[in-house]
């Protein structure tokens, strides 16, 4: 029986300047900068590895951001939609929060990275297009002829700090998301204050209605109670009136 050793790897092909390094699962996460490297068999002589750019992560992501925002189009569409046949809304027909949710997105992907004269300066230069109805198409040949020709100048466009595309998308979904200044914190603070008064206002009227049943019913009962008083002389006066009429016949006074 042999002991478990750890996986061992060398980075540079010199022993005297290379960096030894050593896992216990044969996997190196960034074994050099944004690479990681899978040990599947013990080597005898250096192994040269040849890293080469791919667009294919981008290209993905640039196609769940198209595919995420014509969904929030077409949700916004039918959320603000007016039908005159039926007469119906939609629940959040002529809410103003929906059109500045829209007009600053619409801002992000419409608008310059900001880095002043960059090869690449908005998603139109990667094919994604506004078209109709606010919806984006995503040219995936445009986009890969232009990485091939300068990655460089895609790669600031999205990660150039401020002005590049990630941070203008952080900071205008921040925006939005901040559970306590975003927009859409406040506007839930906003219809909770209005749900709050409106209880209050509703408990509020619960109470004048309850002293007002209150005093409506004692004033049926006493009602009640004159009218049964009423009936009750009006019996005792029924009853008088034959006796006077009948005794009168025979002179008494």
């Amino acid at each position: 029986m042999t002991e478990g050793r750890d996986a061992l790897v060398r980075i540079g092909s010199d022993a005297a300047t290379g960096i030894l390094r050593a896992s216990g699962t044969n996997a190196f996460d960034e074994a050099v900068t944004g690479l990681d490297v899978d040990l599947l068999a013990a080597g005898t002589s250096p192994a040269t590895v040849t890293v080469t750019r791919s667009a294919e992560k981008l290209e993905e992501a640039l196609q769940n951001l198209v595919s995420s925002y014509n969904a929030f189009i077409t949700a916004t569409a039918d959320l603000t939609k007016f039908d005159p046949e039926t007469n119906t809304r939609g629940v959040l027909q002529g809410e103003t929060i929906v059109l500045r949710i829209r007009d600053r997105l619409d801002r992000l992907v419409t608008g310059s990275s900001g880095a002043g004269g960059g090869p690449v300066g908005s998603l139109a230069a990667l094919g994604i297009r506004v078209t109709t109805g606010g919806r984006l198409t995503f040219d995936q040949e445009q986009f890969a002829a232009k990485f091939a020709a300068d990655p460089k100048a895609v790669s600031d466009f999205f990660l150039t700090n401020e002005t590049g595309f990630a941070d203008r998308a952080f900071k205008a979904l921040e925006a939005l998301t901040d559970s306590t200044t975003g927009t859409f914190a406040i506007e839930q603070n906003s219809l909770q204050a209005s749900i709050d008064a409106l209880s209050n206002r509703i408990t509020q009227l619960d109470a004048i209605l309850e002293i007002r049943r209150t005093r409506l019913f004692e004033q049926f009962v006493r009602m009640e109670e004159t009218l049964a008083l009423l009936t009750s002389q009006q019996n005792a006066i029924s009853a008088i009136q034959p006796l006077s009429i009948n005794t009168a016949g025979r002179g008494v006074a």
